[in-house]
């Protein structure tokens, strides 16, 4: 409830009827004015019109996946304008499904020929919401990670290539006096500097391409900084472990097998 109030007992047959709208609904059709207190009236089909009077105003609720626009809504007093059919949510303490036959031996001691139609768990009905983005997200992340260890195989590849290329080169540079240290900084910067270049290109295409991953998060920025900034830790740690092991191998050339092999 966001203004005024909700319904209450008082709302029954025998009073005026009234409305409550979210604010999607009030964004819409009172744009800049304050609804309550506002007459509104419905038609449902060939039904008589229903007049009555705004009340209260409460917060959207998402009807269907995450990131869908939420419909303009209103609601009904269930003793002024009842339905064939409702649905009973009911707060469980333990495993919900234990209680459902529970549920529905309450349901028949009531009225024994009236229909419970379904009896679901809250779980399962957000997993069958959730179902279509979950199955998206799976597939990007399993994507992702097949293209992080193509990534890393390919930088391990081109370094290790680059490096038996200046076999001579490392033996000369220990010849006159480099030391090991010395050469692995070389190898690993010589290799980090195409893995930064290539960061900096990703994260700029992240950026750009944001927008297709976004309508698949609830709420959640596709360029949030703080995990834009994890992953690229992440190929960063990746990569580096990739580029270290060809460095370390330089490191270990004999200068005078190196020489004898030129």
């Amino acid at each position: 409830l966001r203004r005024g109030r909700a319904f209450t007992t008082h709302d029954d047959s025998s009073a005026p009827l009234v409305f409550v709208i979210n604010e999607t609904f009030a964004k819409l059709h009172f744009p800049n004015e304050d609804p309550l207190g506002r007459r509104l009236s419905l038609v449902r089909g060939n039904a008589p019109v229903l007049s009555g009077e705004i009340v209260g105003l409460v917060g959207d609720v998402i009807q269907g996946e995450p990131g869908e626009a939420p419909p303009a809504q209103i609601y009904l007093p269930w003793a002024q304008q009842s339905t064939g059919g409702f649905f009973v949510v009911a707060r469980t303490t333990g495993d919900p499904a234990r209680i459902l036959p529970l549920l529905k031996s309450q349901v028949y001691a009531v009225d024994k020929d009236q229909p419970v139609a379904v009896v679901r768990t809250l779980e399962d009905l957000m997993g069958d919401t959730l179902a279509r983005p979950h199955l998206m997200l799976t597939l990007l992340g399993a994507f992702g990670v097949i293209a992080l260890v193509i990534a890393a195989i390919g930088i391990y590849g081109v370094m290790a290539y680059a490096v038996s290329q200046r076999t001579m080169e490392f033996g000369i540079r220990m010849a006159l006096g480099a030391s090991r240290g010395e050469i692995l900084q070389l190898v690993l910067r010589n290799g980090l500097k195409v893995v930064a270049l290539g960061l900096v290109i990703g994260l700029a295409a992240a950026l750009g391409l944001g927008r297709v991953v976004e309508s698949l998060l609830y709420k959640t920025s596709a360029r949030d900084p703080v995990t834009l900034a994890a992953i690229m830790a992440g190929l960063l740690a990746v990569s580096f472990v990739a580029c270290l092991i060809p460095a370390r191998r330089a490191t270990k050339v004999d200068p005078i097998v190196a020489l004898r092999c030129e």
